[in-house]
């Protein structure tokens, strides 16, 4: 019988030993070995919810407001002392007080009073050195102040908030205290409510404290506070590491999307484990270590120090007197029975007398435990000294394992990588970075993305290492307000100076102003360490959220790249640049294009992807192919400053076609309209359409007129349309060939906007010219296939929607990784709701939205259904075979749904069996100026 460690009890200290008393007969095998819940575990923390506690309806706070007042001096001096104020002193006939908040209103309309205001508060030395480094002193200066916009500070505690009123902090806040006491330990609060007035002196302040991740579930009082008080801007500067898997997909993520959908953004801190995090790979090794002074005892501990010479201890160091809290999350969320424990020692051998303190729950044989280990312990040695952390196996390592030890320094074996804290990690957060104030260098805590489903994290970069008259004056990066925590209120406060400003302006024109604004840093784009760089608020000035870009086809299409001319195919790893302004019709200042991409006999499998040049490449495909293919997909991509785009082979070697259909800029002409799918015409025999087309299927020299613009069968479509959305499909082509769409009245041009090859079933997104009697032109390039055209929108004058492109392509659903709390397999014969608007970059007045969906390795053969408002459709958006890689563009319109939530978009799967599913977002449509 396996023994193991059997019955144990976590305790603190050094000196205390968890196998004291034990002999071999004690020992439980190892299914049935008793877990002790550990000392140190907050429950809340790991996934049990507690009992929230309630308290009174928040209120303003008074304290003391600082006045001026002027009039008749004994009839002034005699109404402050009657409304329980006190005179300070008179300086040219000035008479300056201290007066009750609550009596400030009747003291100016006294009738004794000439005139009466705050007195002019001078700034104090403990001034956030950040307000100068962000360039938020310029707009104070210009008078933007952040009057009139609320921000909270969700924090765990503001231990000496009242002693700050009228200096530090403003004459008065609003509280909600309900969940914490006032001070609740820290004064951790307090000094980030600081930094924000100190960025935003003129905003107003509500300190909301908070105990647990309880206290930020759906209806808790903070969350409820936000919402009833038309909070703009909520800063936290918190987090858990124990959550979620890291993947923005926790109870608290999901709070804060919604939160955010309802008008309160979100800036919470990347978290401060970029130096104390070590992740331990799938596959590591397994070694099993005898007790050194227990004899029958043994761990089974894993590697920490994969690919060299086997070492199951990290080594860390604990500053004398210093405390650290270990965590540990595996990625089998929410609930497993895959065990690891977590055990430190203070010298690097499994010993009895060496024992420190460790984490025991029981995954293996409890029901319902979530897979997280953690526990606490003081160095209380009187010194600096090293410790030994070991993760003891119950199974093998089928997941990865991150561990925290958020505290210690000179970590062994580090990972940076991967160590932002929930809710940094959601889309829902505008989530910060900490760069030194006095070097700009990133600080080496910082945390860092990427998100576990591969999203890039953080977004922006925030000054730490800041005067506080809490945390003393800075020098350097040694002293002062250091971490993520003094980082964010400084983005915070900034903000709420862009708001004050543009009060109009919703969460993520907010963020996207901010973003487009900081300064770079790092590599080109947005990265994981810098987000898109360091906040600088730049002139002083009423930003504007973009208001978009018309529409102009091209007729025909042009072709921009064709690699077989040149006989100079797109190798793999490589990216091709493109330049598209100033060529073949497009303007200078054109600022996106629509593009057909087409792969030609690739020698592997992979994908391509086009986005704006001199941007980062992003984690998404435009286009995915299988060896040998010829392929196609619609492209609507930005360009980059230079006119131009990058488009990336993934892996062999693929011949590429890319034509264009038309272009977004200033001087365009046509604005967009979304409609719910409409079936306009369908060959095969028996099929409801709105417009009947005689003999059925085409091919060779036959070419199929369709009128979709001004005909009476389409009356959602208007007559003025110069251009119309279709998704365009082919089915049971007799050959391999390509499918052409093309204006009435002029030749068919060279360009294809769908590939197919024989027996298939292939749609794509299609737009489309109008010509003659507001008709087109459908052919292809010899056999036979039927055809079917369903509109998704149309181009028009009078149109309301304008093209806004990403600056980076973003991943908003992957049910391989969760991204968009996606689980893996999507479910046959269901719809999957995404939430898409004011998350990945597109702001909630977004009239509809630009997708590239994709399906991944289906069981068996069917189609995707794509939309965003109105009923499910009937029409499909993309058809797959079994076991294919292939993806389709879709226009779906966003906004209030019956069936949807609102800002939601909805993919059924009409299949059989179960199949993953990708959604890239490459811009949104706003209804204009």
């Amino acid at each position: 019988m396996d023994k193991r460690l059997g019955g144990v009890l976590a305790i603190a200290g050094l000196t205390a030993s968890l196998f004291a008393g034990m002999g071999a007969a004690d020992a439980a095998p190892r299914g049935e070995r008793e877990h002790g819940r550990d000392a140190f575990a907050d429950a809340a923390s790991y996934g049990v919810p507690t009992a929230g506690t309630t308290g009174a309806s928040p209120a303003r706070v008074g304290g003391t407001a600082p006045m001026e007042l002027r009039g008749e001096n004994g009839a002034v001096r005699e109404a402050v002392t009657d409304a329980g104020g006190t005179v300070i002193g008179e300086i040219d006939g000035v008479i300056h007080a201290t007066v009750p908040q609550s009596q400030a209103g009747a003291l100016e309309a006294h009738p004794d009073v000439e005139s009466a205001g705050p007195l002019p508060r001078l700034r104090i030395a403990e001034q956030s050195e950040g307000v100068t480094l962000t360039g938020a002193n310029t707009w104070l200066t210009a008078g933007t102040d952040g009057t009139g916009i609320d921000v909270a500070i969700v924090d765990l505690g503001f231990a000496g908030w009242e002693d700050k009123l009228g200096t530090e902090l403003p004459a008065s806040v609003a509280t909600s205290f309900g969940s914490c006491a006032a001070s609740e330990d820290t004064d951790h609060g307090t000094a980030v409510a600081e930094i924000v007035h100190d960025m935003a002196p003129g905003a107003s302040l509500h300190l909301i404290c908070v105990d647990d991740t309880f206290d930020l579930y759906p209806n808790s009082i903070a969350i409820n506070y936000l919402a009833a008080n038309d909070v703009e801007v909520a800063n936290a500067s918190i987090g858990t590491f124990t959550e979620s898997r890291g993947d923005g997909s926790s109870t608290i993520d999901r709070v804060i999307n919604q939160s955010r959908r309802d008008g309160t953004l979100w800036v919470v801190a990347s978290g401060n484990a970029g130096d104390a995090h070590v992740r331990i790979p799938k596959g590591a090794p397994i070694q099993r270590r005898d007790v050194v002074d227990q004899p029958g005892f043994y761990i089974d501990t894993v590697d920490a120090n994969v690919g060299t010479t086997f070492d199951p201890f990290i080594k860390f160091r604990v500053p004398a007197g210093g405390v650290v809290q270990i965590e540990a999350r595996w990625d089998a969320f929410p609930v497993t029975h895959t065990d690891f424990d977590l055990l430190a020692f203070a010298t690097a051998a499994v010993s009895d007398g060496g024992f420190v303190n460790g984490s025991f729950n029981d995954q293996l044989n409890e029901a319902s435990v979530p897979p997280v280990e953690g526990f606490a312990f003081q160095n209380d040695t009187g010194a600096a000294r090293d410790f030994y952390l070991v993760v003891d196996a119950f199974n093998p390592v089928t997941v990865p394992i991150d561990l925290f030890l958020i505290g210690a320094y000179n970590v062994e074996y580090l990972t940076s990588a991967g160590t932002v804290s929930d809710p940094g990690n959601g889309p829902g957060a505008l989530t910060v970075g900490a760069s030194c104030a006095a070097s700009g260098a990133i600080e080496p805590f910082s945390g860092r993305g990427p998100t576990t489903d591969g999203r890039v994290k953080p977004d922006l970069v925030g000054p730490d290492g800041t005067s506080s008259s809490i945390y003393g004056p800075a020098n350097g990066c040694l002293s002062g307000f250091l971490g993520t925590s003094a980082a964010t209120p400084h983005v915070a406060g900034a903000a709420a100076l862009v708001l004050d400003a543009q009060p109009g302006l919703g969460p993520t024109d907010v963020q996207g102003i901010l973003e487009q604004r900081a300064t770079p840093a790092g590599a080109a784009g947005k990265d994981s360490t810098w987000g898109w760089g360091r906040l600088a608020l730049g002139a002083a000035n009423a930003p504007t959220a973009p208001t978009g870009s018309l529409f102009t086809g091209l007729s025909p299409s042009a072709r921009l790249l064709d690699t077989r001319t040149a006989n100079n195919p797109l190798g793999g790893g490589s990216t091709r640049p493109i330049q598209i302004a100033g060529t073949n019709g497009v303007p200078a200042d054109a600022t996106a294009v629509v593009l057909s991409v087409v792969a030609i006999k690739p020698t592997a499998a992979g994908y391509l992807t086009a986005f704006p040049a001199g941007a980062a490449r992003p984690v998404a495909s435009s286009l995915n192919f299988a060896k040998g293919q010829v392929i196609s997909n619609s492209v609507t991509v930005g360009l980059g400053p230079s006119g131009g785009i990058g488009l990336f082979n993934y892996a062999g070697t693929t011949n590429v076609v890319v034509d264009i259909a038309g272009w977004y800029g200033p001087t365009a002409t046509t604005g967009l309209q979304t409609v719910d799918p409409i079936r306009a015409v369908d060959t095969r025999p028996g099929k409801s359409t709105r417009i009947t087309v005689p003999g059925g299927d085409i091919g060779g020299t036959e070419v199929l007129t369709a009128r979709l613009a001004g005909n009476p069968a389409i009356p959602e479509v208007p007559a003025s349309a110069v251009a119309v959305v279709l998704n365009a499909a082919v089915t049971a082509p007799t050959i391999t060939g390509h499918l052409t769409v093309w204006p009435d009245g002029v030749a068919k041009p060279l360009a294809s906007n769908l590939n197919f090859d024989k027996g298939a079933t292939v749609a794509n997104l299609v737009v489309a010219k109008t010509g003659t009697n507001g008709q087109v032109k459908v052919a292809t390039n010899g056999g036979k296939a039927h055809v079917i055209l369903d509109i998704v929108g149309y181009y028009d004058a009078a149109a309301p929607g304008r093209f806004v492109a990403l600056p980076t392509v973003n991943r908003v659903y992957d049910t391989r990784t969760g991204t968009g709390s996606a689980r893996r397999p999507a479910i046959p014969n269901q719809i999957a709701n995404v939430e898409l608007t004011e998350l990945y970059g597109i702001p909630g007045d977004a009239m509809a939205a630009v997708l590239n969906v994709t399906a991944i390795n289906p069981e068996s053969g069917g189609h995707l259904r794509v939309w965003g408002q109105g009923p499910l459709p009937t029409a499909s958006t993309l058809n797959f075979t079994t076991g294919a890689i292939i993806g389709n563009a879709a226009l779906v319109g966003v906004g209030p749904s019956a069936v949807l939530g609102d800002g939601w978009f909805g993919i059924y799967v009409a299949s059989p069996g179960p199949i993953d599913l990708v959604a890239d977002a490459s811009g949104y449509f706003v209804g204009g100026p």
